[in-house]
């Protein structure tokens, strides 16, 4: 059933990237809300034992597929991000209920590639808006908390569930920064499908690693 219910993904988000870019509007927007339940069918299926936070987490990262859909309205992206933002704590606690051997030191020392990526970017970003720079801040940080959680699972979990798992995580910071930049700073051409190519791939990877 797992394997039906990949395929199944795969499928719909293969649908979803075509009418992106066909530009078939309703389409796009039914398929994009149908990846998180599918995704989260196919972990209930692939898991003999599940974690019912996986469940909240992609609960709200539908919740942010809805409202980043009329992100042009400050009110729905901010709705979107904090949706997004609660799904990567919800993450968060969940990789670190995983951890149950110390982590080598020295993984520590890659919190400095995320500071440096987190202060470069935000300078390449225009965000005239207060209050958003504030959000957009504040989810970084949660995010880059959520990567460097994954990669310490490292000595806690199998080597094919952290290098899914932490793998899909450098997708997200990949796909959110895609977004980001082409939102607040210059205009990327095709960004929404290097935006849901990324997006799709990096829920996938986390989900098939726990």
């Amino acid at each position: 059933m797992d394997t039906v219910l990949l395929f199944a993904f795969f499928i719909v988000y293969g649908l979803n990237l075509f009418f992106l870019v066909k530009n078939i509007k309703h389409g796009f927007f039914i398929t994009k809300l149908l990846l998180t339940p599918t995704l989260f069918l196919f972990y209930l299926y692939k898991n003999d034992t599940t974690m019912p936070i996986v469940f909240f987490a992609l609960l709200f990262c539908f919740f942010g597929d809805l409202f980043m859909e009329f992100s042009e309205r400050k009110i729905c992206f901010l709705a979107g991000l904090s949706s997004f933002l609660m799904g990567h704590i919800f993450y968060i606690i969940c990789f670190y209920q995983q951890i149950n051997k110390a982590a080598p030191w020295w993984l520590f020392l890659f919190l400095f590639a995320y500071i440096g990526y987190g202060i470069y970017f935000y300078r390449a970003l225009n965000i005239k808006d207060k209050n958003l720079r504030v959000a957009v801040v504040f989810y970084c940080v949660v995010i880059f908390m959520m990567s460097f959680l994954a990669m310490l699972r490292v000595q806690s979990v199998s080597s094919i569930s952290f290098l899914l798992v932490f793998s899909g995580s450098l997708f997200f910071i990949a796909s959110d920064s895609i977004l980001a930049y082409n939102m607040f700073s210059k205009k990327i051409k095709h960004a929404g499908i290097w935006i849901m190519s990324t997006y799709g791939i990096a829920q996938l990877l986390i989900i098939a690693g726990l």
